[in-house]
């Protein structure tokens, strides 16, 4: 759902549209990087904890690292749907992600 928000001042206007909403309101299914199988199936198995890669991949039947980290891990970090656990050292042995409060609500 877009919102309108409306600036004025004398003779200048500005309107900005801002998407509320984690839907696209395109009507094609992969609009957005994170609109794909892979990281809908990522945040199912997700669920409310946390888990390392080896965890995720494991659930979800997967053996090669780069394939996970391209098609699922990174658009769901991008799309701000995933967090690290440990954000400082993005390739700790002991990291881990959660969802977001986006991606819980998605």
């Amino acid at each position: 759902m877009y919102k309108a928000e409306f600036h004025q001042e004398e003779d200048f206007r500005v309107v900005i549209w801002r998407n509320n909403s984690v839907d696209t309101p395109y009507d094609t299914p992969y609009d957005t990087p994170y609109d794909t199988p892979q990281v809908k199936t990522l945040l199912k198995v997700l669920g409310q904890g946390a888990m390392n890669r080896k965890e995720l991949m494991e659930e979800i039947g997967l053996k090669d690292v780069k394939h996970f980290t391209q098609y699922y891990l990174q658009p769901a970090l991008l799309a701000g749907l995933l967090e690290m656990t440990i954000p400082d050292k993005p390739k700790s042995k002991n990291q881990s992600y959660r969802l977001t409060e986006k991606g819980k609500r998605y």
